[in-house]
């Protein structure tokens, strides 16, 4: 059975959800040209260096504090009298 696989936003702690890529900049000694490598994201609104990993653990967090509460009303809607 295959699992349908969703693709979610990711936030900054700001609220942002827009991200730019930091890079670092790379030259070689024969002095052939520059070069860019990866070196992290940075948050369009707040301007923070973010992680993508704390980012998605913090989404995660937010989906299960949403599943708590939805199950602790389904808990009071059931609750005995």
């Amino acid at each position: 059975m295959k699992t349908l696989v969703e693709w979610r936003m990711l936030k900054c702690p700001c609220g942002g959800d827009t991200f730019s890529p930091v890079v670092h900049l790379r030259w070689n000694s024969a002095g052939t040209g520059t070069t860019t490598e990866p070196a992290g994201w940075r948050c369009a609104d707040c301007q923070e260096p973010v992680d993508t990993a704390t980012l998605i653990h913090l989404s995660q967090l937010v989906e299960k504090q949403k599943e708590l509460k939805a199950l602790q009303e389904e808990l009071g809607e059931h609750a005995p009298a």
